[in-house]
């Protein structure tokens, strides 16, 4: 083997090795201290905000915003309409648990940590 061919094969190794250990942080539970540094809601405070105009939802213990995302929910936004200002976690888990997509995408809409 010449050194171009070693080299390239190293490389590939670290791309590989780099994009699993990447896909395998993201999807890593968040821990207790990440969650000791968000912000807490209690459910009444999140009760107020029910409607498009102001939709928060909790799912697992996760506080989301998700007002932005109404429109734009293959489902319809009725089937979101539903979470807001209330604990979504039985009907999001229904529809999406284990969907990588959803997951993420739930994730970019999250504003703190559902305080009891």
């Amino acid at each position: 083997m010449d050194r171009k061919t070693i080299a390239l094969g190293a490389l590939s190794v670290c791309v590989i090795v780099a994009a699993v250990l990447y896909s395998q942080n993201k999807q890593q539970p968040t821990t207790s201290a990440e969650t000791q540094t968000q912000k807490e809601f209690k459910l009444p405070e999140i009760a107020t905000h029910k409607d498009k105009n102001s939709c928060w939802t909790v799912i697992d213990g996760g506080v989301y915003d998700i007002t932005p995302f109404i429109s734009l929910h293959a489902g319809g936004e009725s089937a979101i309409l539903k979470l807001c200002g209330a604990d979504g976690s039985e009907s999001f888990n229904r529809k999406h648990a284990g969907v990588t997509y959803a997951l993420k995408k739930l994730g970019t809409f999250r504003i703190g940590v559902l305080m009891e």
